[in-house]
């Protein structure tokens, strides 16, 4: 599957729509395996929701990753630990704490994003400098090169 912005050789750069599912998966996009930090995909197993990682044995040797074939979590078990966990940060008494932790996770949030098109900018730069430089090197114009 290819990532949003990024398109194959021989296809223009789309966005998938989700597929749809008649089941419900209350934690859909949002676990991602703890070995090799996918992202997990939901799927139905003797009659409760789970999420799964397959990591095929050709990937994981190449990212020299000891990865099991399948990672499967009941969705269940997750639910049972975060419901109460939710429940607590929640509560009336620490709301307040709960908002300055949520702002400060959203302004470093910003800042990585803001660094990472900074990173972008830089990079884009450093690749332009050594088209310039080869084109000088190669007897090109300098006028014609600051264009």
């Amino acid at each position: 599957m290819l990532q949003p912005g990024k398109k194959a050789a021989n296809r223009p750069a789309t966005r998938r729509k989700p597929r749809s599912t008649p089941r419900p998966y209350v934690l859909r996009h949002l676990l991602h395996c703890g070995v090799c930090q996918r992202r997990m995909e939901g799927t139905w197993n003797n009659g409760r929701a789970h999420y799964r990682c397959k990591f095929p044995v050709e990937y994981a040797l190449a990212n020299k990753i000891e990865h099991p074939r399948t990672v499967y979590v009941r969705e269940d078990h997750i639910l049972a630990e975060l419901d109460p966990w939710l429940g607590q940060i929640f509560d009336p008494a620490a709301l307040e704490q709960t908002v300055q932790a949520l702002l400060a996770a959203q302004n470093n949030e910003l800042d990585r994003v803001a660094i990472e098109a900074a990173r972008k900018t830089i990079d884009d730069c450093d690749q332009r400098m050594v088209r310039y430089r080869a084109t000088l090197d190669a007897g090109g114009d300098p006028r014609e090169v600051g264009k």
